[in-house]
């Protein structure tokens, strides 16, 4: 018998390869056999091939198996089961085992687990709505309860278009949901206000943030100071006092941050450059690429100027004016 099974499991092995049909007959072919345990590594390979091909149904009867090993389920088990019901256009079904996956997986949740879900989302505006509306449908219809990290999916979604305005909808009807938005909700908005240096907007956020009792992180820091640095004038000014709040809160800014800083400050005259500049030498960034920067920028004159508009954004926010006002209305109805 033990001879019988490893030649079973060796001849699906080297049957598998990806090939949907062939693996549909191979597994069926050992789920036939009696008093036959399939290993865990052959299970996951069907896994794999049935998201690659995206059917569910073939994932699904992996995770019966798997659950007659007495395993204990982690991302590397889900996250393929996820796959397979996305590539199946099943995304009710994936947002459902979002649930099951927060109550059984060793590994919660994770929003960048789930970039195949949100690019599969953010494909059209619609796509888009119709994940909201099936959110909407589990907890109206289903009285079915909804993972924060599919609410934050959907919202990911609306960001990657670009759709800045779509995500405050989504954003603002979490009440419809029953949704309490967490700290990595309130980031992927900020991200949404840095793109279009939305500074209105990114207060709101902050002050939700505040109300929700919610303490920042390294990245709310610096989706704000961003935002910031993308203003004209003296606006900017403000970026510096959340750079020392950051700071004194305990988090190191990144080294794209103080470059951001540089390159503003350069383009102002601002003298400040010199000091962020000699902090991310003591943190022991790199510093070479961004002091030839410099260098060239202070002796390119004019040309510093328009290099240092185009690296923040200036042409972005451009042609954002649009969208911006849009932003600004719904901020104001809010």
């Amino acid at each position: 018998m033990c001879k019988r099974r490893t030649c079973n499991s060796h001849l699906f092995a080297q049957l598998l390869k990806y090939q949907i049909e062939g693996t549909r007959v191979c597994w069926n072919y050992l789920l036939a056999k009696e008093n036959i345990k399939i290993p865990e590594g052959v299970c996951l390979n069907v896994l794999t091939t049935a998201a690659k091909h995206g059917d569910p149904s073939l994932a699904t009867s992996v995770f019966n198996e798997l659950s007659n090993l007495s395993i204990q389920f982690d991302a590397q088990h889900f996250l393929p089961l996820l796959e397979a019901y996305t590539r199946a256009n099943d995304v009710r079904q994936a947002f459902i085992v979002l649930n099951i996956m927060r109550a059984t997986s060793l590994t919660p949740p994770q929003l960048h687990h789930f970039n195949f879900l949100i690019q599969h989302l953010a494909t059209s505006k619609n796509i888009i709505d119709s994940g909201f509306f099936l959110l909407q449908d589990l907890v109206e219809k289903e009285g079915r309860p909804i993972d924060i990290t599919a609410y934050n999916i959907v919202l990911q979604a609306a960001i990657e278009r670009g759709d800045s305005a779509r995500a405050i909808s989504t954003y603002r009807d979490a009440k419809v949901l029953k949704i309490r938005p967490n700290l990595e909700t309130i980031n992927l908005l900020l991200r949404a206000a840095q793109q279009v240096g939305h500074v209105d907007l990114a207060m709101v956020l902050l002050e939700d943030l505040k109300n929700a009792q919610i303490t920042p992180d390294r990245d709310t820091y610096t989706r704000v100071i961003l935002t910031y640095l993308t203003q004209q004038g003296v606006m900017y000014d403000q970026a510096f006092l959340y750079l020392e709040e950051m700071k004194n809160a305990g988090w190191i800014p990144p080294s794209g941050l103080y470059t951001a800083f540089i390159k503003k400050c350069v383009y102002h005259g601002d003298d400040r450059s010199v000091g962020l500049l000699d902090e991310m030498k003591k943190i022991g960034y790199p510093t070479k690429t961004i002091e030839e920067y410099v260098l060239k920028a202070r002796s390119a004159g004019a040309e510093s100027a328009l290099f240092s508009r185009r690296g923040m954004g200036f042409e972005r926010r451009q042609e954002a004016r649009m969208e911006e006002e849009e932003l600004t209305k719904r901020i104001a109805d809010w």
